[in-house]
């Protein structure tokens, strides 16, 4: 799903949730879950949900299972929106394009941008941007989660959409909210708001 211009691509929507298992058996029947995979350097167990269909902005659980970014962040904010993951045909020209953007790289970029990764933050955006780089943009009609409502205020609305464009919409009513669409039906997933 394209979104924001420039080559960029919603590639996924992670949630931290404390039990992986348990959180997937909630989701509608239309929803495939894919294996579950060990990360050990991240200390997280994970798996991607789509639907037969989809090939982009998938849903992706993550679980803490050791030490290390994810599980602080449970541990500090709760279940619920982590991060929305981005692909960009060039990396250095996004991160020149964060300049001014109102977004900032987030420390853990250092350790990354190696690997080809960028990290970005903002106070009042409740979550993270993640920015791969990759060549080919993904299928963009075949989008599974195809909207992100928040509970989010200007400015920090209008600087995530900045980067995001239409995908990031405010919640109205105080919940975070994912839209999807599976099979061609829609459903709306309803996520705890993680803790600011």
């Amino acid at each position: 799903m394209r979104a924001g211009g420039d080559g960029l691509t919603i590639d996924h929507v992670a949630v931290l949730v404390n039990d992986l298992k348990a959180f997937a058996a909630t989701l509608p029947p239309e929803c495939e879950s894919g294996p579950v995979e060990e990360q050990p350097t991240e200390g997280t167990r994970e798996a991607y949900v789509t639907s037969g269909a989809s090939r982009s902005a998938s849903l992706l659980l993550v679980e803490p299972v050791a030490e290390g970014p994810y599980r602080h962040a449970l541990l500090k904010r709760g279940e619920g929106l982590h991060h929305i993951g981005l692909t960009v045909p060039d990396l250095a020209a996004f991160g020149r394009r964060l300049e001014g953007s109102g977004l900032f790289l987030h420390p853990r970029s250092l350790r990354t941008q190696s690997r080809g990764a960028l990290w970005a933050c903002r106070p009042g955006v409740p979550f993270l941007i993640e920015v791969l780089q990759h060549e080919s943009a993904s299928d963009e009609t075949s989008a599974f989660v195809t909207n992100v409502r928040l509970p989010i205020e200007r400015p920090g609305l209008e600087i995530a959409r900045g980067i995001l464009g239409e995908f990031i919409a405010p919640s109205g009513d105080g919940k975070t909210r994912l839209d999807l669409t599976a099979n061609g039906k829609c459903f709306t997933l309803a996520l705890p708001n993680a803790r600011s």
